[in-house]
């Protein structure tokens, strides 16, 4: 599958999206654009994900340890509704933050970015010794 394959470079949200995965690409050369036309997912990437997805579903219930999960709200990739979904079958405590940003939350200049770092510093912290 090769999905860029009759892109519009011309296209902002296009144009945000991809800047967004590959910092710093030249989206103007005709050379990095024909690289991307031609960039192909196999098939077989996508099987392997769908049957990952499932199996993580079936073995979420095997987790008995703190969890933290931070989710965007705006993530169009991984939807919050699924991801309380998958929570639900979560036996272990869990800590359930979502935070108004999209799939790229991990990244420094994501504006979620600073919840994310103080969340997952405090939840650090309570693991801490008392002593």
């Amino acid at each position: 599958m090769r999905p860029f394959k009759n892109v519009d470079f011309a296209d902002p949200e296009l144009r945000r999206g991809i800047a967004n995965f590959l910092p710093g690409i030249d989206l103007d050369s005709p050379e990095v654009q024909e690289e991307i036309r031609e960039f192909a997912i196999p098939l077989r990437v996508f099987e392997q994900l769908h049957r990952l997805g499932k199996a993580a579903y079936r073995l979420v219930a095997q987790v008995n340890v703190p969890t933290l999960v931070v989710q965007g709200t705006q993530d169009e990739t991984v939807p919050a509704a699924r991801t309380r979904r998958l929570l639900r079958r979560l036996p272990g405590p869990v800590r359930y933050h979502e935070v108004k940003t999209g799939h790229n939350l991990i990244r420094l200049e994501d504006p979620g970015w600073p919840y994310v770092e103080q969340t997952v510093l405090a939840f650090s912290r309570s693991f801490l010794l008392k002593g």
